[in-house]
């Protein structure tokens, strides 16, 4: 059995600046989240995470994309619709 819940993180338009602000702090700090995720397992079990060191990649990508997208918006002096949500679920043992 699962108990699921649904929040809306963000829902609306956001200036360049202010996307910037909370997209890459969001994005950089998953990555930092990642990479100390990946230095531990390579103190622990002298190798590399590899869904960690993945999840860096696809991360590094994903930052590529925002930075593009904000400073699009930013050259022609639109704002960033943005909307996030987050499924929380609870799984309970049968």
């Amino acid at each position: 059995m699962e108990t699921t819940t649904k929040l809306v993180l963000m829902d609306g338009g956001f200036t360049p600046d202010d996307a910037q602000e909370i997209l890459l702090k969001f994005i950089v700090a998953k990555i930092n989240y990642n990479k100390i995720k990946n230095l531990s397992h390579q103190v622990h079990y002298n190798r590399e995470d590899p869904l960690a060191a993945k999840r860096i990649e696809d991360l590094y990508k994903s930052k590529a994309i925002v930075e593009d997208l904000i400073r699009e918006a930013r050259e022609k002096n639109i704002q960033l619709n943005i909307k996030s949500d987050i499924t929380i679920g609870l799984k309970y043992s049968d």
